[in-house]
């Protein structure tokens, strides 16, 4: 089969040096351990045992023996030569002479190192491909160099690239099938034609339903926010969530989903069976948590810029038209108290008060009595009254005279939004939910409220204290709203109110997988990261890693010199400091894994 599918630096590097190796790599690969020292050395010719040397670190580094081990880098030639004590690095191109001592040594690091040939292992691949396929979306070139990764950290020599390229391919072909083949499992007849009908265009329409479902809703106003909860309620109305497809993993199904929204209609259209309905299919429940996710994006927005924040820069600009009036006010007051101020206290006998006509004659001197009344009325206006008031009042009665923007969406956002709320959220959603029947009442009164949410006294005032309508023990049902609307707003952000399987303002615990659903996909996510069945086991590993640690920086040696000087029969390679280890239950040496 044809590898066209690799990259050119993939072909170019497969079980073969692409470059120089690096310090590290020599230190890692290179580095003979006692017993490699020992079998080399026991070598005839200095040849051999600078050959034999070169195809134990080769192998080690890039899971395979060269056919013409003197064509290694010259760096690599002369790090070995060094450890050996030859002097002449350039003696390695006399090692290929004679070709059986070539496949002798071979056939003795083999058993040394423990090395398999590739159909020993080829099952063990499969499966571990299968598992990535199945965990990730990673594409074909992904997979092929984690199946070479492998091969190298499970001891197995590397194929030809064609067999390894046609076996990745083959695994990730029949496993992507069997996905479709779950996805499609639960499907109907009759929601196959519904799922199909929305690639089509109606009559009278531009584009196809699907297309219309995948635009995003970009208005920020009242009508914007209605129409993104009408998308979502037509999306979900089309009930694909309620399909059983726990067997197939998210990362599977966002797959499918983003080839969905990213593809033209008739490109859908001509993709073959169970894969066009499995598409379909997962781009409508990709569909029905994105279409609550932006239309709660689209609410927040609403509410921080165009209501919220706009009620503050009205109130703003109104008091900064007030402020001449007030300085005028305040400076009239000025002159009267001052003139009380003035007088001096020894001229104030208390034996003999001043009486008030003697103090407004003083005063009227300074300023008269119809600019001092008409002073103290502009004061009362522009400050307000009373000890209860605070800077939040103002605005938020502001706030009410846009009660037209949200009325025509609080019904649906009541009822199309799957709401979920942990205990400190459950009074809002409780609030939203009665907030249409409040709005249908004429004549609402406390009695139809949830009064716990008027803690704030600022909203207690405005809903309960209006003037109008307290007199007849009624509530401002306006106020109400925009208070529950402001409760779900703060609620959201803190995660105490969520939408139920949404990715954005959903709840952060509901991806987390247990019962029957992790039973069935613990066996291929661990295959797929290479991780033991239990917890202790792990624990184990990192226990025995972090010993290992200490002891490279309590010798002051370099991590990667430490390993590989301790890699032998039952090891495994690794291009790097790895970052699990574990005793090897057949040697004395530690079994580390990348």
């Amino acid at each position: 089969m044809s590898v066209e599918y690799l990259s050119d630096d993939q072909v170019a590097r497969y079980g073969r040096f692409a470059q120089e190796p690096s310090p590290q790599e020599l230190e890692a690969f290179f580095r003979l351990d006692e017993a490699a020292l020992e079998m080399a050395g026991s070598k005839r010719r200095p040849r051999n045992r600078l050959g034999f040397a070169v195809q134990w670190g080769t192998v080690r580094m890039l899971g395979t023996f060269l056919s013409q081990p003197a064509k290694v880098p010259p760096g690599v030639a002369a790090f070995v030569a060094d450890q050996l004590g030859i002097e002449d690095p350039s003696l390695l191109e006399g090692y290929p002479k004679r070709q059986t001592t070539q496949y002798e040594h071979a056939k003795e690091i083999r058993a040394l190192l423990g090395v398999r040939d590739f159909e020993d292992g080829e099952l063990e691949l499969r499966q571990y491909v299968a598992g990535r396929v199945w965990v990730s979306n990673e594409g074909p070139r992904a997979l092929f160099d984690r199946g070479v990764t492998w091969l190298r950290r499970n001891r197995c020599l590397l194929p030809g690239i064609t067999p390894l390229a046609y076996l990745v391919a083959e695994v990730r072909r029949g496993e992507q099938a069997l996905i479709y083949s779950v996805v499609d499992t639960p499907v109907t007849p009759e929601f196959r034609r519904d799922l199909l009908g929305l690639l089509v265009v109606p009559e009278g329409d531009a584009v196809s339903v699907l297309e219309r479902w995948r635009t995003v809703p970009r208005e920020v106003s009242g009508r914007g926010q209605k129409g993104a909860l009408e998308r979502a309620r037509d999306v979900r109305g089309l009930q694909a969530g309620g399909l059983d497809l726990w067997r197939v993993p998210p990362v599977k199904l966002a797959e499918l989903a983003r080839y969905g929204i990213t593809s033209h209609a008739p490109t859908l259209r001509r993709l073959a069976e169970p894969r066009r309905t499995a598409t379909m299919l997962a781009t409508v429940r990709h569909l029905e948590n994105a279409s609550v996710d932006d239309a709660l994006t689209l609410f927040e927005v609403l509410m921080s810029t165009k209501l919220l924040a706009r009620a503050a820069r009205a109130d703003d600009k109104a008091r900064l038209k007030t402020m001449p009036r007030l300085r005028r006010a305040a400076a009239t007051v000025a002159c009267a108290v001052s003139v009380l101020m003035d007088t001096p206290v020894e001229e104030l006998d208390p034996a003999v008060p001043v009486s008030v006509a003697q103090a407004w004659e003083r005063i009227e001197k300074v300023v008269t009595r119809e600019d001092l009344v008409k002073a103290l009325a502009d004061l009362s206006e522009v400050l307000p009254e009373g000890s209860e008031e605070d800077a939040e009042t103002a605005w938020r009665a502001q706030l009410l005279d846009r009660y037209a923007t949200v009325r025509g969406f609080t019904s649906l956002l009541a009822e199309v939004v799957p709401w979920g709320a942990t205990r400190a959220g459950v009074a809002v959603v409780e609030a939203l939910r009665e907030l249409p029947k409040v709005q249908a009442r004429r004549k609402p009164g406390p009695e139809h409220i949830d009064a716990g949410l008027l803690s704030d006294g600022t909203w207690r005032r405005l809903v309960l204290g209006n003037p109008l309508l307290v007199v007849n023990g009624l509530i401002d049902k306006h106020a109400w709203t925009f208070c529950v609307l402001d409760a779900l707003l703060t609620a959201l952000k803190r995660r105490d109110v969520f939408a139920v399987g949404a990715d954005v303002w959903g709840d952060p615990r509901a991806r987390l997988l247990s019962g029957p659903a992790w039973a069935v996909t613990r066996p291929k996510v661990l295959t797929a990261l290479e991780l033991p069945g239990t917890a202790e086991e792990h624990l184990g590993e990192l226990e025995v890693l972090l010993d290992e640690m200490y002891r490279h920086v309590a010798e002051n040696t370099c991590p990667a010199t430490r390993l590989s000087t301790s890699w032998t029969a039952g090891s495994a390679w690794t291009a790097s400091t790895p970052t699990r280890c574990r005793p090897d239950t057949r040697s004395s040496t530690t079994r580390c894994r990348r």
